[in-house]
């Protein structure tokens, strides 16, 4: 589903690749590759981390990989959690 004018609405799946490849294309375009990042989940199997971090590497074109171990830890900390979810007024969502 995805929202337009506020109402979500049902799309097909060659819809969502679309829209997920026209909005990292994009921020690539206007930011630059590296404000893109990959977080994996302890729930990978070695096939599953080796393709994200393949396309992460060869699609997107940033070494911005990362275990969600280390990434949690470091989000929950009071300290880091406003740099890490909220950085230079950009919104990350996992």
């Amino acid at each position: 589903m995805i929202k337009r004018d506020g109402v979500f609405e049902k799309i097909s799946w060659d819809e969502v690749y679309d829209y997920i490849a026209n909005k990292l294309t994009n921020y690539k375009e206007e930011f630059g590759a590296d404000v893109i990042a990959g977080i994996s989940s302890s729930s990978y199997t070695n096939e599953e981390y080796y393709l994200m971090q393949k396309f992460i590497r060869a699609v997107v074109g940033t070494n911005n990989i990362d275990g969600c171990a280390r990434s949690i830890a470091f989000a929950n900390s009071p300290r880091h959690a406003k740099n890490f979810w909220n950085r230079s007024g950009y919104q990350f969502y996992l």
